[in-house]
């Protein structure tokens, strides 16, 4: 075997260096800046086609030429009568309706309440247990009775000077002494007894004779057999639109007959939880499935004005600050910022921004662009 073959890389090193190669000549220089110009290519390539891909993907504000219009619906811009009518949700209320709770504690001894039955003013509903009361009251009356007794013969000798005044005094004092002690129990049996305030229908009651009753237990509920009211709230910016005498019409959910109501009185200002009114009206028609407690709908008309300038609602592009239509202009998109006012499921009004006769875009919003050429495939049917 040769031996230079079987020698270490080492060892024919030095026989190079004995012969008088340099070590440039052994180990040739790396050049290190290779790598960096690769990258760096390869780098302006995909920057390159990203910026194509960039100007394929990507809409112009504007139309290029030669590209084909975008077909879309519009509106023309007219005068009309916007229907102001405002939609509230309300509660039906009976005309009066009351809690009925005892003034003291108590037995009940006594419950002639018919439950859903009507009643009379004054009529008895619930008694509790006064036998204390009433025995102090015998007591007190055989006392008032002896009182006046002696104030009588008090004054037959006075009058043939057989007695004082003063002695006189006394016994007038001990007999209206007597009567205000029979007042007052008078009072403390009357809270005994529970009786209607008012004609009307009984509600429920979860009582029983015997149980015992505190002014926080509630008896039962009356309410008036007069007409029906209907509370509702209007927003803020409507405030000043309802009146007194004003007729609302409303629908609840076991009919959708519409009833109507007569406007009788609002709260004085604004609530500051819900930045609304509250208004109160005295139902004038109604049905069977009007019930005190029940949902209502209710629609208000506002005042009608003068004809004003309308688009359809879709026409509308609400953007964070402004609300934005766009208008044909000869033939081409134009985005103009309006003023709008008030406003219904289907149409809006316009109060600054928009002429008469100007034509507004109401499809293909999403893809339009600012100076896009457009042309009108058909024209909106609205009526406000």
């Amino acid at each position: 075997m040769n031996e230079s073959a079987t020698s270490c890389p080492c060892a024919a090193a030095d026989r190079r260096l004995s012969t008088g190669k340099s070590l440039r000549t052994i180990f040739r220089p790396v050049d290190v800046a290779y790598p960096f110009r690769h990258a760096l290519m390869i780098l302006g390539l995909a920057s390159l086609m990203l910026a194509s891909c960039g100007e394929r993907g990507g809409a112009p504000p504007a139309s290029k030429p030669g590209a084909a219009p975008l077909r879309v619906q519009a509106y023309v811009v007219s005068s009309a009568m916007l229907n102001t009518a405002l939609t509230v949700s309300g509660s039906i209320r009976a005309g009066e309706q009351t809690e009925l709770h005892p003034e003291i504690s108590g037995r009940i001894v006594a419950l002639p309440l018919r439950e859903g039955g009507s009643v009379r003013a004054g009529d008895l509903l619930v008694k509790l247990f006064d036998a204390d009361l009433q025995a102090q009251k015998k007591k007190v009356q055989v006392q008032r009775d002896i009182a006046a007794s002696t104030e009588r013969r008090l004054r037959e000798l006075l009058a043939v000077q057989g007695t004082t005044q003063q002695d006189l005094d006394m016994a007038r004092l001990q007999t209206a002494n007597a009567d205000a002690d029979l007042e007052i129990l008078n009072a403390a049996i009357a809270k005994t007894e529970i009786r209607a305030p008012y004609a009307g229908v009984i509600g429920l009651c979860s009582l029983s004779l015997g149980a015992y009753v505190t002014p926080q237990t509630l008896i039962t509920t009356i309410r008036d057999l007069g007409p029906t009211r209907v509370d509702f709230s209007v927003p803020e910016q409507y405030a000043t639109a309802v009146r007194t005498a004003q007729t609302v019409t409303f629908t609840v959910a076991g009919s959708p007959e519409p009833c109507t109501a007569v406007i009788t009185a609002f709260d004085a200002g604004i609530e500051p939880n819900n930045r609304a009114r509250l208004v109160r009206a005295r139902v004038t028609k109604s049905n069977a499935a009007v019930l005190p407690g029940g949902f209502a709908a209710v629609q208000v008309q506002r005042p009608r004005g003068a004809a004003s300038l309308v688009i359809p609602t879709q026409a509308l592009i609400p953007k964070a600050r402004e609300k934005n239509v766009i208008v044909m202009d000869n033939g081409r998109a134009r985005f103009v910022s309006v003023t709008t006012g008030a406003r219904t499921a289907t149409g809006v009004e316009i109060l600054s921004g928009l002429h008469e006769g100007d034509t507004v875009l109401t499809t293909g919003l999403l893809f339009v662009k600012p100076n896009n050429v457009v042309t009108i495939s058909s024209f909106t049917d609205f009526r406000p």
